[in-house]
């Protein structure tokens, strides 16, 4: 494509003229996450940049921005990321799905609140976020306290002023027959996968109401959809989640608050290595014999989905659910 000394930005009609010193990395698929709008006005009819640096702190005001060349041309796979600016708060994020989630969204110029019981995990999260060049807050957070919610949600506001979406992440996972199922495991695992979320989705509301709308988006699983022997607690849980996501969605949805959920299959996480021990199977195996795809999800095949459903693309999507298991639930293989 060659080097560039100016792109127009385009957004409903208007035009807004950058003048660059130096472009780099125009052909990239991830230059919109490479551009450094902390300098210059933005907003204004023209404004002058040092360079194009990978910092991640696309500001707000450009979401859904596309660029064009000289010539007025697209310029394809080159658009800021919609999340950008928004204020993120993910449960369960000192690991796993909510580490990887979190990470994404930084990268895609969101404020995030990362939040877990584990604040090693949870401090090295926003540790890698902030060394990225984004913006983040850790706060130490179990889910199944109403109180600590009300502190949580208060801090974040403080913080970033304001929240725009809520992803109820935390979970754990128990497999165990029927009847070894103790009702200490019961109340303790719906504590969490559970209350956590109805919790988060009543507390958060009223600052989503603030800003206008948001969404709030709830980790399910394939458990949650389809029975599996081993996983009465677990997929009682997981169904849980699935149908109340469906309620809160109808209830929430003139208030302009979507709600949606997820489900995933086993994800290369903790998890899936404890399932793949019980079952006495390597990762590899499972994904081989679980998955259509022949392999287990990525961390980011997750995130990208929760991208997604917060971003404004998926605006007119709510109280559905999100099957992330590379066919497992749907195709029978042979």
């Amino acid at each position: 494509m060659g080097e560039l000394k100016e792109i127009t930005l385009v957004k409903e009609g208007e035009l807004h003229r950058l003048v660059l010193d130096q472009v780099t990395n125009l052909e990239s698929t991830e230059y919109s996450d490479k551009v450094d709008l902390s300098r210059g006005e933005v907003l204004s009819p023209s404004g002058t940049f040092d360079s194009i640096a990978t910092a991640t702190n696309c500001l707000e005001c450009h979401r859904g921005l596309e660029m064009h060349d000289m010539t007025g041309q697209r310029m394809e796979g080159v658009r800021m990321g919609n999340v950008a600016g928004k204020v993120v708060l993910i449960t369960g994020a000192g690991a796993g799905i909510g580490r990887a989630t979190a990470r994404m969204f930084a990268a895609k110029g969101a404020k995030v609140v990362v939040t877990d019981v584990d604040e090693a995990g949870g401090r090295a999260t926003v540790d890698s976020i902030l060394s990225a060049g984004g913006e983040g807050l850790f706060l130490t957070h179990d889910v199944s306290s109403e109180e600590q919610w009300t502190r949580i949600l208060a801090d974040a506001e403080s913080r970033f002023g304001g929240i725009d979406v809520l992803v109820n992440n935390a979970g754990i996972y128990i497999i165990a027959p029927l009847a070894d199922t103790t009702l200490e495991q019961w109340n303790r695992l719906f504590s969490i996968n559970v209350t956590g979320v109805f919790l988060g989705s009543k507390h958060v509301a009223p600052y989503l109401v603030k800003r206008g709308g948001g969404s709030i988006i709830n980790m399910s699983s394939v458990a949650g959809l389809r029975g599996t022997a081993g996983h009465t607690l677990y997929g009682a849980s997981k169904g849980a989640v699935r149908i109340m996501t469906k309620d809160i969605a109808a209830e929430l949805a003139n208030q302009n608050i979507r709600v949606n959920s997820i489900h995933p299959t086993y994800v290369k996480t903790a998890m899936a290595d404890y399932g793949a021990a019980i079952a006495g199977l390597t990762l590899d195996e499972m994904g081989e014999r679980m998955v259509p795809l022949g392999r287990l999800a990525e961390p980011d095949d997750v995130a990208n989905v929760i991208v997604f459903l917060a971003s404004d693309e998926s605006n007119y999507l709510t109280g559905s659910e999100f099957v992330v298991d590379g066919g497992g639930t749907s195709i029978i293989s042979v």
